[in-house]
């Protein structure tokens, strides 16, 4: 089969959905072998596919075709991501909300109904604020026209353009942003709603249980505008990932800002002692060591080898992906 046939082939069918993908592929290979063969002239074959696919037109505009009618409330181009992400993120904070207030429940002598009116209360402002916090990253992507191998509007296509196929593996899997996007949502919504589910629970001799909070809800509740920003950092890193599906340098030096961004908020807000329970560890020694002589290290030491395990993790993540960037890129 003809390379450059190949990958208009794959240019138009990679942008669209998974169901449609193979039957328009057979579609586009039929309908460019019957323009082909209907071709009498006595060039070459490779002028002729060319000559075929300039006729056929940017592979961009032949998926708009294939896509049926247009939406635009985020745009054509973005809306099918737009709505995976805003399913993926709305259906994340539903499950991380209701399991950390059943969790609370479950815990916790608190009066069912106060319990009832607190967990409608916290999954409506979570549900709002994932809502509109996707729809203004979607909003932004679609307002400064972010694709990262978009042609310029005034050029004129022509298959010179067309992309290389990626190998197997440049491609980003499509489970790599869905599961970044699962467990940052559940991670900072579950934190700046219910942060106070974050705790020890140890039985009491009278069947109850004593609740040890890891935070100090109040000083945590202060860093609420940074811990969304980390999370709009987060979801707009892999949204980019999950628009572009393939390594390039340009993405990976935009994702590796992004990650140093998210880590040094991340740093901002949980290097602040104020937030924890200092006295987390006093608290539940006595009921889970029996040793009097046993102690814990204290908060301060522990959060800075969180830290700087996180810094370490951090840095092996951008060279990872300057590293798939570059080699990538070249291929």
């Amino acid at each position: 089969m003809n390379k450059l046939i190949d990958k208009y082939v794959y240019a138009v069918v990679s942008k669209l959905p998974v169901n449609q993908k193979d039957d328009i592929s057979k579609e586009l290979y039929t309908l460019i072998d019957d323009m082909l063969e209907s071709d009498r002239s006595d060039a070459s074959e490779e002028s002729k596919v060319e000559k075929i696919l300039l006729e056929l037109g940017d592979p961009k505009l032949l998926v708009e075709k294939y896509k049926g009618k247009k939406r635009y409330l985020i745009g054509p181009k973005n809306f099918d991501n737009y709505l995976l992400v805003l399913k993926i993120v709305l259906l994340t904070v539903l499950v991380g909300i209701t399991v950390s207030k059943g969790f609370e429940l479950a815990f916790s002598d608190k009066n069912f109904l106060n319990m009832l009116v607190s967990y409608l209360e916290s999954l409506y402002q979570a549900l709002l604020s994932a809502f509109v916090w996707v729809t203004v990253i979607f909003g932004v992507v679609e307002y400064y026209d972010y694709d990262i191998e978009q042609l310029a509007k005034n050029e004129i296509w022509n298959i010179k353009k067309l992309p290389e196929i990626p190998g197997k593996k440049a491609k980003i899997s499509l489970v790599e942003p869905i599961l970044g996007i699962i467990f940052s949502s559940i991670f900072i919504f579950v934190l700046y709603f219910t942060p106070e589910v974050i705790a020890a629970y140890i039985s009491k001799d009278d069947g109850g249980y004593k609740v040890i909070p890891v935070f100090e809800v109040d000083a945590l509740r202060g860093y609420g505008s940074l811990l969304i920003g980390l999370f709009v950092i987060t979801i707009v890193k892999e949204v980019l990932k999950l628009i572009q599906r393939r390594w390039t340098l340009k993405l990976a030096i935009i994702t590796s800002v992004l990650t140093l961004a998210s880590t040094l908020l991340t740093l901002v807000v949980f290097l602040d002692q104020s937030i924890w329970n200092v006295h987390f560890f006093d608290f539940i020694l006595p009921d889970i060591v029996n040793n009097p002589d046993f102690s814990f290290p204290s908060w301060e030491q522990t959060i800075y080898a969180v830290m700087i395990t996180v810094v370490i993790i951090t840095i092996i993540n951008i060279i990872v992906t300057l590293y798939k960037g570059y080699k990538y890129s070249k291929k």
